[in-house]
């Protein structure tokens, strides 16, 4: 070891560490020794240091080798070098630092490199600070609305701002730098020498000026008129270094009080014409005046008034009121807005409201009050015209069973009614002022509050159907929403109203529909009967493959065709002669006519049932058709005629007719019934929805006067009837409850009248009296109006009587509505004719009577019959 380089590696150590500032030893990039402040600096211990590499304590291996790089140059220079970087401390902070690097030995560099360190980070972000406080400050210049420029001693300008340029027109460029600006703003020497002289006594005295107004001349030649606050500009030391000026452009501020001068005895006059009645006082509450309104108003002429106080004008009640308002305004200062009551010319005490506000004088001091009066005695009544009307309108909403409610424009509650309550969950007092946000889950809520922004949005109403969860009972269900906007009174939307209805019960139907709509659509086209549908001008627009199969087209090759390019011309004829009287009668239309196979040319008998169908506004749009096949039952209406003549007036007639009825007829008529049902089940569209109810109808009357007249031909006696002991009073109820759906749909209640208990002995048929007899008061009775079942006690017999509120009955018809196929009065409803001739007849196997009058307490029929007591 050479013990020269030893001893100067000691040397050295000695001095680096009695030295306070950060030192170390490093060579190859490794600390060779710090001293104690180097290492405390960082948050090291010494032994942490020593024999480390020195990027440990750099923040990237970018920065080690940049330092690396700057350490290599000073290191073959041979020279001590300065280097600015970052170290890391231990626990994360980085500091920005100086490095002055020198040789150990400049002659030997393997003896090491001696460096300190400081530790710059505070001075940096000190003159960092400074940085952007100098910005703010020129920021602040250059953004303020206000003339700042700045001189030094020689009045040679050095800050001009935006404003500065913007209100005397000349640039920075041409005013930094120079004096000869005051010339040319200031032309009139006046002017210019008392800025000069207003700007050395900032300068040399220290003083400073405020509101020192001067008029200036603009590039451009225009005048302007400047308020300037200025003052002396000091150095650190306090000496005065120029002067600051801020100058405020009040030309139009100038303009302005000169208007104000002039319309001054205007205003005076304007007060006086003022509709309203106004007044103005001192701060004591002594009248100082009032216009011609208010003296008119309190018939106090001005003259009576000036000077005087509310307790030498006014009634004590009224005058303390007055008092206590004008000391209260006084104290507080601003406005006053109250209602009270002032006596008017006539004596009446009118309904008013004071807006006052306090005046003051030049100084600022509150020197009084100015108030105005409104009558709103006119507006007080028609307020609580308005409760009353509100309480009214909220206590329609209770009365309405649906969900109801309204909001603002911006979807916030402002109330609703109890079945909203119920379907919200919540009460309408908790809701107001909440949106949808507050009530709902965040599903139902932004769906509603969507919907309702594009109500507001768009106006006019909105209907659409929505799966919803009564939050009431935690139910799904199926609403309809129906909302529109209302409007205030200049006609700008205000918000909303809503009402919510059930269809959860229409919904569940459709979908059981539409899962029935395959197989029902693959039933209609096994129908064996041919059925088709045309248009007003005799076209086809569809039929089922019954139809396809008897003509021998497909239906695409039908649809858009007539008669003539399908049936032979003296068939086509024929139907299409048929076709335009239907459409011209409308109703229903059947008839027997033939039909040519297309194949065997051969002519089958068979019965079209026709009827029109319409759009929803009963305007006829075509006709639907079904043809049966009756060849066999021509040939059975031919074997009949035989046995007709032969044995005319016999029972056998009569049971071969009621068996054809019941059997060949009633088999028809129950298929077509029930292909009609089924394609009812499965059809959506309205308007052969149409075509087919008629249909249904038409069927349904067949059936029913095919079963009325074969019921009617076996009420032939008594002899296999048997009878039991029947309560009438809980019969009758069973057939009541059985007529409540048509009821309802006609506004019509039934109710039953009973004077006692009463029991017959009766076989079970009687029934149909009483459905015979409900049924027909529900027909011809009138919409609304009752239908009363009375049952009465005579003697041997129950009298049971149905009395509506209809048409009636003439007086020469009454001996003849219980004759078989006799039908009277509104022969528009649709009938067998033998519902009645059904009724006399079971009630004659009874051993009873029946009989028709007059409605006894007003417009209708009573129908009534007698039963033997049990």
């Amino acid at each position: 070891m050479d013990l020269e380089k030893e001893k100067k590696k000691r040397h050295i150590r000695s001095i680096f560490q009695a030295t306070p500032t950060g030192i170390g030893i490093t060579w190859a990039r490794k600390f060779l020794d710090v001293n104690d402040k180097l290492y405390k600096m960082f948050g090291y211990t010494k032994e942490e240091l020593i024999g480390q590499n020195t990027e440990m304590l750099y923040p990237s291996h970018e920065e080690y080798e940049r330092v690396g790089k700057e350490l290599k140059r000073i290191i073959d220079s041979k020279k001590p070098g300065l280097i600015e970087s970052q170290w890391v401390r231990k626990n994360g902070d980085i500091r920005d630092i100086y490095m002055t690097f020198a040789l150990i030995d400049v002659n030997d560099p393997s003896t090491g490199v001696t460096f300190t360190v400081q530790d710059f980070t505070e001075k940096k972000l000190a003159e960092e600070d400074l940085y952007r406080l100098n910005q703010f400050q020129q920021t602040i210049i250059e953004s303020a609305d206000v003339w700042i420029n700045v001189l030094n001693k020689d009045a040679e300008v050095i800050v001009w701002n935006n404003a500065a340029e913007a209100i005397s027109g000349y640039s920075r460029k041409e005013v930094l730098g120079t004096t000869k600006i005051w010339d040319h703003l200031y032309p009139d020497k006046k002017y210019r020498n008392e800025i000069f002289a207003t700007a050395n006594a900032i300068i040399n005295e220290g003083k400073k000026v405020s509101g020192f107004e001067t008029v200036i001349k603009r590039k451009d030649g225009k005048e302007r008129i400047i308020s300037w606050n200025s003052r002396n500009l000091l150095d650190e030391s306090g000496e005065t270094i120029g002067s600051i000026a801020i100058g405020n452009d009040i030309t139009r501020q100038k303009e302005a009080e000169k208007v104000k001068k002039q319309q001054v005895h205007f205003m005076q006059e304007l007060i006086d014409a003022i509709p309203v009645p106004i007044f103005y006082k001192d701060k004591d509450g002594i009248y100082l005046g009032c216009n011609n309104t208010f003296a008119e108003f309190t018939g106090i002429p001005k003259k009576d008034m000036i000077g005087k106080g509310v307790y030498e004008l006014y009634e004590n009640d009224i005058a303390e009121k007055y008092n206590q308002m004008n000391t209260e305004l006084i104290e507080k200062g601003g406005t006053q807005t109250y209602e009270y009551y002032l006596r008017s010319v006539s004596g009446q005490k009118r309904a008013v409201i004071f807006n006052n506000s306090v005046f003051t004088d030049i100084d600022g001091n509150v020197a009084g009050q100015i108030g105005a009066v409104f009558d709103i005695t006119e507006r007080k009544e028609a307020e609580e015209a308005q409760r009353k009307h509100a309480h009214f309108m909220q206590e329609l909403l209770e009365a309405i069973p649906a969900p109801v409610y309204y909001k603002d424009k911006n979807g916030n509650y402002l109330g609703c009614n109890g079945a909203f309550e119920t379907f919200s969950g919540s009460k309408c007092e908790d809701m107001v002022g909440k949106d949808a946000y507050g009530v709902y889950d965040e599903k139902q809520a932004e769906e509603y509050h969507h919907m309702d922004r594009e109500l507001v949005k768009n106006g006019g109403t909105q209907t659409y159907e929505s799966e919803v969860v009564y939050m009431g009972d935690n139910t799904e269900r199926n609403v309809l929403f129906n909302k529109s906007v209302f409007t205030d009174m200049n006609g700008e939307t205000a918000g909303l109203i809503g009402v919510i209805l059930d269809i959860t019960q229409r919904v569940e139907s459709e979908n059981k529909l539409k899962k029935q709509l395959h197989f029902l659509q693959e039933l209609m086209d096994a129908i064996p009967a041919p059925m088709f549908y045309k248009d007003k001008k005799g076209l086809y627009i569809g039929c089922n493959k019954a139809f396809e199969d008897m003509t021998a087209h497909k239906k695409d090759d039908i649809i858009g065709k007539s008669v003539y390019e399908l049936c032979q011309n003296d068939l086509a004829y024929k139907y299409h002669e048929m076709d335009m009287d239907l459409m011209a009668s409308e109703g229903t239309q059947i008839y027997e006519g033939q039909v040519e196979n297309p194949v065997t040319k051969s002519r089958q008998d068979v019965i079209f049932h026709k009827s029109v169908f319409t759009d929803m506004n009963g305007e006829t749009l075509g006709l639907i058709g079904a043809i049966l096949d009756i060849t066999k039952r021509v040939r059975s209406e031919k074997l009949l005629k035989k046995y007709s003549e032969e044995l005319e007036h016999s029972n056998e007639l009569k049971d071969i007719f009621t068996d054809i009825m019941r059997h060949d007829l009633l088999n028809h008529a129950t298929v077509i019934s029930g292909y009609t049902y089924m394609m009812l089940s499965s059809e959506d569209d309205e308007t052969k929805l149409k075509r087919l109810g008629k249909i249904d109808l038409s069927t349904k009357n067949l059936i029913e006067l095919i079963e009325s007249a074969a019921a009617f031909a076996k009420l032939d006696s008594t002899d296999d009837m048997e009878f039991e002991t029947i309560d009438v009073g809980n019969m009758i109820n069973g057939v009541i409850a059985n007529f409540e759906y048509q009821a309802e749909e006609k506004g019509v209640y039934i109710r039953i009248i009973s004077e006692g208990s009463c029991t017959a002995l009766a076989n079970p048929m009687i029934e149909e009296v009483f459905i015979n007899l409900i049924s027909n008061a529900l027909k011809y009775g009138s919409d609304k109006g009752d239908i009363v079942v009375r049952i009465e006690d005579a003697d041997d017999n129950c009298k049971i009587a149905v009395t509506d509120s209809g048409e009636g009955i003439s007086d020469e018809d009454k001996p003849l509505v219980f004759e078989r196929f006799k039908r009277v009065g509104n022969k528009s409803i649709k009938g067998s004719g033998l519902g009645l001739a059904i009724v006399k007849r079971i009630v004659e196997l009874h051993k009873g009577k029946v009989g028709v009058e007059d409605n006894p307490e007003g417009q209708g029929s009573m129908f009534w019959v007698t039963l033997k007591k049990a």
